[in-house]
């Protein structure tokens, strides 16, 4: 489980990396007041998920397309509601103790990716046809996938809050999928019926590689 002490490294994700530069210089800031908060993955308008953009594979997924997931589906990740990180976000403010410290705001329930997939099919009305294919064998394919998968989501991440509900109090999240997806849901379903992006590169990369994947059984 990863705690506020866990080592912030990550060779391969530049907004990480770029994140990391931003504490490290809060961190030589001297007296300056501060508190660095890490929200891990926040969700409102857009959809979760692990490569590419989440509208074409909404769009894939309603033409009866198959989609990606790496590695076997089942690596746990954990979501959290921009609504429901306000709350202790907000509860942050105004306390001295948390100054020149650290915090966490996650949802303490994760999900595994082969569930999301699933779980967003289903709110769209249509069953996901998931192929799974190995982290290395995608980026093969696509070397621009080293930082949202090496560098991100084929890694569980499942982090701990007590740290910053110490200092906040208790506080909930959405666990449920379905509750956890609707706005994404909505907003996703209202940006297809306005400007549903048309089949390009990136379709024609998955396709490949599912139709790779597929053959090898």
């Amino acid at each position: 489980m990863i705690t506020e002490q866990t080592p912030a490294v990550n060779p391969h994700l530049p907004c990480s990396q770029a994140k990391i530069a931003c504490e490290k210089v809060l961190a030589k800031a001297g007296s300056l007041p501060r508190t660095i908060v890490r929200p891990s993955q926040t969700v409102r308008t857009g959809l979760p998920i692990m490569m590419g953009d989440s509208d074409i594979m909404a769009r894939r997924m309603l033409d009866d397309e198959p989609t990606i997931v790496a590695g076997d589906g089942n690596t746990p990740w954990t979501l959290t509601r921009s609504v429901d990180f306000a709350v202790s976000f907000v509860r942050l403010f105004g306390k001295p103790a948390t100054l020149s410290d650290t915090f966490h705001i996650t949802n303490d329930r994760a999900h595994i990716w082969d569930d999301i997939q699933k779980a967003i099919a289903r709110l769209l009305g249509v069953e996901a046809k998931i192929v799974h294919a190995p982290t290395d064998t995608l980026i093969r394919y696509n070397p621009e996938l080293i930082g949202p998968l090496l560098g991100d989501k084929a890694w569980t991440a499942i982090l701990n809050n007590s740290k910053v509900k110490s200092v906040v109090g208790d506080f909930s999240c959405a666990e449920n999928l379905n509750e956890f997806l609707a706005e994404p849901i909505t907003n996703i379903k209202q940006r297809l019926a306005a400007n549903r992006p048309p089949k390009g590169d990136f379709d024609a990369l998955i396709d490949r590689i599912c139709a790779s994947q597929t053959e090898l059984g």
